[in-house]
């Protein structure tokens, strides 16, 4: 079978990896003392910190639909359905127009290998959609997975065919530049990751099993094990979610989190139960923060915090251009977050 399940043999030499373990577990405590940090200061733990982009003033002159750069809806005129205006998200993403439509695109991402991520215009559901979609990351083809809300990676190597049959994992990683790698979403959190030194790239799908799993952080190490990737070379991007704005659950899920070893600040930190009004005896509900928990599972993994972009893009909250499980349950749609490997 050409594309390969981790985990395999070991291509790094074995005094390269004890090397690397040992400088990564140092980073780990580094980037785990950070994170006690700012949580112990931090008034309130419910929202991403807002980053400035250094890419602002390099993007602004080529924008040519970005509702961030300018305070005026942007028409986009498109086929059925059709979109009066685009929701604004972080300075280091564009909104672009694509053969079907529009599609989001990280612009720090953008430098180190082609993606993006599309919108509930491009439906997927047939071939031609498939096609469409590699034609807009100048790929011949796109290798999918059957997704199972667990932390199983498939490798795609360089000169291998896609297989017929799609296997089941939860993300992928890639050296192939003329085949894209994709995952779909519909409130998971969909994240494109590029190796900016090596040109390899990964792709993940983390719902709350996925990350309760640490998926992304699989895909970080898959990465390392299989073509020599340091976290600290990776720039990744964080696509539209479910965001803790929307995203109710129950206790069970504390229970589950705890259960799979994550330690108690991170998940006061990812769970939110605000407190009642003065004189309620009504408890806030519980959410859950996705996105945020798989920051803090990557810069733990030794991803610097600066070298990574979420979108801010809850799926919930703008069903006119993406789609939403927990809102549109069976009728909904998927996204995509599709990459490939510079040559």
């Amino acid at each position: 079978m050409p594309v390969q399940n981790t985990p395999c043999e070991c291509p790094v030499p074995s005094a390269f990896m004890a090397a690397s373990f040992a400088a990564k577990r140092a980073a780990n405590e580094e980037a785990k003392s950070r994170l006690l940090r700012q949580y112990a200061i931090s008034p309130s733990v419910n929202t991403l910190r807002t980053k400035r982009s250094p890419y602002r003033a390099m993007a602004s002159p080529t924008r040519s639909i970005s509702v961030a750069s300018s305070p005026v809806p942007i028409m986009v005129m498109v086929s059925s359905p059709s979109y009066t205006s685009l929701p604004p998200t972080s300075d280091a993403f564009q909104w672009t127009t694509e053969s079907w439509g529009a599609a989001l695109r990280c612009l720090p991402l953008g430098i180190r290998a082609r993606h993006l991520f599309t919108t509930r215009q491009l439906e997927l559901s047939s071939p031609l959609h498939v096609r469409a979609l590699a034609e807009a990351v100048d790929a011949r083809a796109v290798a999918m997975v059957n997704q199972v809300h667990g932390r199983e990676v498939v490798v795609v190597r360089k000169g291998s065919p896609i297989p017929d049959r799609r296997p089941e994992a939860d993300a992928l990683i890639s050296d192939a530049p003329e085949v894209a790698i994709a995952v779909r979403a519909a409130d998971c959190v969909p994240l494109l990751m590029a190796d900016r030194v090596r040109g390899v790239v990964a792709a993940v799908h983390a719902g709350w099993r996925g990350t309760a799993a640490r998926v992304s952080v699989a895909a970080v190490d898959a990465l390392a094990r299989e073509f020599g990737t340091r976290s600290n070379d990776l720039v990744v991007a964080i696509g539209p979610s479910i965001g803790a704005c929307c995203y109710e659950v129950k206790p069970d899920l504390v229970d589950a989190f705890a259960a799979a070893g994550h330690e108690r600040y991170l998940i006061d930190r990812w769970f939110l139960s605000p407190p009642p009004p003065r004189g309620s005896m009504t408890r806030a509900p519980l959410t859950l923060d996705v996105p945020r928990a798989n920051l803090d599972q990557l810069i733990l993994a030794g991803v610097p915090e600066d070298q990574i972009y979420s979108s801010g893009l809850c799926t919930a909250m703008h069903l006119e251009v993406l789609t939403s499980y927990r809102k549109e349950k069976e009728k909904a749609g998927r996204i995509a977050g599709a990459i490939r490997a510079n040559a």
